[in-house]
């Protein structure tokens, strides 16, 4: 193997007249970053009456690495290699719903990267959460940073309210190696006391110091002040900092 060329040896196999198809896999590592392409090309074939070049082994397109993981029923554990994208399971191929459960159903993110923390961003948010206590489904949501629910409590779903709009800010950990832990209990076997679900964005995050860049200063106004006026506005003043890169 040179780089990423590398020769396939196969056992002795008799060709045939016509077609002989071979197809080529691969094994994707768990901790392949997204936006990453899987592509191969066929350079030559070496039969018994020598090596032969392919003309045309390289076809067009290629696969890209997407990290989806589905939030599935269990106590489950994922590492974080830069990002990924965390969404409900559907309870089926043909619904937008999650799926049904009454058990609870945990999920860990550790960042692969030594300093770094774990955060998430819900780009959409639809969970049952009644507004009635005494009738419908209130299903169970709740980000802890740390391994379980003995970690601090970031955010819990506890209105009805929040139930189609989520966090609505970035959860981070503060949890010393980094780890986030999503807990979710839908309540409910019946599909009509579920909704769409989440999707949300799962990355590593590394705190760096900032450093001032500027202040920029406006008037605000020149109009005459009155005697005695209180409040007036006279200007404002934006301090912009730069980010300082960690060693």
């Amino acid at each position: 193997m040179n780089n990423d060329e590398f020769e396939i040896t196969t056992q002795a196999t008799t060709l045939f007249e016509g077609d002989n198809w071979f197809w080529l896999t691969y094994d994707i590592n768990a901790t392949a970053e997204e936006g990453q392409k899987i592509d191969a090309a066929l350079v030559s074939a070496t039969l018994s009456d020598g090596t032969h070049a392919v003309a045309n082994g390289d076809p067009n397109g290629d696969r890209t690495v997407k990290n989806i993981v589905e939030f599935v029923a269990g106590n489950n554990t994922r590492t974080v290699n830069n990002k990924l994208t965390f969404k409900t399971k559907n309870s089926s191929a043909y619904s937008k719903r999650y799926e049904g459960s009454t058990d609870e159903r945990t999920m860990t993110f550790l960042p692969i990267h030594t300093g770094k923390k774990i955060q998430i961003d819900f780009s959409r948010f639809d969970i049952m959460y009644s507004s009635s206590t005494t009738y419908g489904v209130r299903a169970e949501f709740a980000v802890y940073s740390g391994h379980d629910k003995t970690g601090t409590l970031l955010w819990k779903l506890d209105s009805h309210e929040a139930a189609s709009v989520g966090p609505k800010k970035i959860l981070r950990s503060t949890a010393t190696d980094g780890a986030l832990t999503v807990v979710f209990n839908p309540k409910t076997y019946t599909s009509s006391y579920t909704g769409d679900g989440f999707e949300a964005e799962v990355t590593e995050y590394e705190s760096k110091p900032l450093a001032f860049k500027e202040a920029v200063v406006n008037q605000l106004s020149t109009d005459i002040a009155a005697a005695g006026a209180k409040d007036l506005d006279i200007i404002s003043f934006n301090v912009k900092q730069k980010e300082i890169k960690a060693n």
